[in-house]
Formats: structure tokens, C-alpha cells, sequence
């Protein structure tokens, strides 16, 4: 059985919250679903966001790179941080704030097509929205 599939099992709400009973089962879950998930190269990041202007001015080959290592070292908070810091320094507060929805654009299409359970969704997704923001609190103008 594939990470999160349940096989099509109903479990009840004490079953499911002892799937994820604390922080660091949570943190550990949405780790290895990101590496076992490859953050997509430029041009495939690029058909995720599409049309999105603001999304589109922000990203570059540069921003490409920081959110790729931040996929990949996504429990690293000092590394997260320093690489916010990166992307602030090039484009300040606005290249942070597309770039992090780029970051999140690419988790739901990732999201949408594992097949997982709703609930291994939303904490993944929890997760990495929650994780991100915080690492990145006082970066520039970044207040979580």
C-alpha cells in the first residue's frame, strides 16, 4: 500500500488521531511525502503556475533553486530560513510572498495527484504552509 492509502478503510475519529498524535509524527509524515515527491524542474514549475503574473515576475531560475532546497531539507529550519533570506535580499517581501505561494501552487497539484486520503492531505499541506511561514518569520517583512 502506497504512503496514505488507506486502502479504501474507514477509520474513526480516535483511529485517525492517533495517525498523527503529535507535531513530529506530522513533521515526519510531510517529509518523507516530500521526498518521495521531487520538487518539479523550472519548466514544469512554470505550466503549475501558469498564467499568474504576480507568480510569474517572481520566479526565476534563482527562486527555482531556494524553494527546490527547500523541498528537499523541507525539517531544516535554519536552512528554510537562510534561504527566505536569499529571496528577500533579491526581490524583498513581494518575491517572498509569490514565492511561497509558488511553494504551495506546486504541493496542491503534488497533492492532487498522489490519490492520498483527505486527512494525510491536510496535514501535509498544514504542514508545509505552517512550517514555511514560521521559518521564515522576521525575514524582511515576513510576520507569521
Amino acid at each position: 500500500m502506497a504512503l496514505g492509502d488507506t486502502g479504501g478503510t474507514e477509520y474513526s475519529v480516535e483511529e485517525r488521531e492517533q495517525m498523527f498524535s503529535s507535531a513530529e509524527e506530522e513533521m515526519k509524515y510531510t517529509t518523507v511525502f516530500l521526498a518521495t515527491h521531487k520538487y518539479p524542474k523550472f519548466k514544469a514549475v512554470n505550466k503549475i503556475i501558469g498564467d499568474d503574473f504576480m507568480m510569474m515576475a517572481e520566479y526565476g531560475e534563482f527562486n527555482h533553486e531556494m524553494l527546490n532546497e527547500i523541498w528537499n531539507n523541507f525539517s531544516d529550519k535554519d536552512l528554510t530560513k537562510r534561504l527566505g533570506h536569499k529571496i528577500n535580499n533579491r526581490g524583498g517581501f513581494q518575491a517572498m510572498v509569490q514565492n511561497y505561494y509558488t511553494l504551495l501552487a506546486v504541493l496542491r497539484k503534488m497533492l492532487k495527484e498522489s490519490k492520498l486520503d483527505n486527512e494525510y492531505v491536510m496535514v501535509i499541506w498544514g504542514c508545509v504552509k505552517i512550517e514555511v511561514s514560521s521559518n521564515w518569520d522576521g525575514v524582511g517583512d515576513w510576520k507569521n
